[in-house]
């Protein structure tokens, strides 16, 4: 909070958010290391990277603006790619054959 006190965001943004985004920062995490909903978490923390990386340069810290750029360029890149995923639970959750409606006689 003491960081954005001088930037453009008012408190009642910055508050809400540095709230949340540790639990979303691990739900993403988690949800990633499992391989379970890859797509939406990485749509996700990519994101949650962008509302960062707007905060970082209201606040013109180049440096740790930088780093962040690399964040959402892999966040990218990996969404990018997702599909060649072979490992995650996805794959399992996706390849599951559909049960098919039986017909009343």
């Amino acid at each position: 909070m003491k960081a954005f006190e001088t930037s453009l965001l008012p408190g009642a943004l910055v508050r809400p958010f540095a709230w949340v985004l540790p639990f979303a920062e691990t739900a993403v995490g988690a949800l990633l290391l499992v391989g379970l909903l890859t797509r939406h978490a990485l749509a996700v923390g990519g994101l949650l990277m962008l509302a960062l990386v707007f905060g970082t340069a209201l606040r013109s810290e180049w440096e740790m603006l930088s780093v962040q750029m690399l964040y959402v360029g892999l966040y990218a890149a990996l969404l990018g790619t997702a599909r060649f995923n072979a490992l995650a639970l996805d794959r399992l959750r996706l390849s599951a054959p559909a049960a098919t409606p039986r017909s009343v006689p």
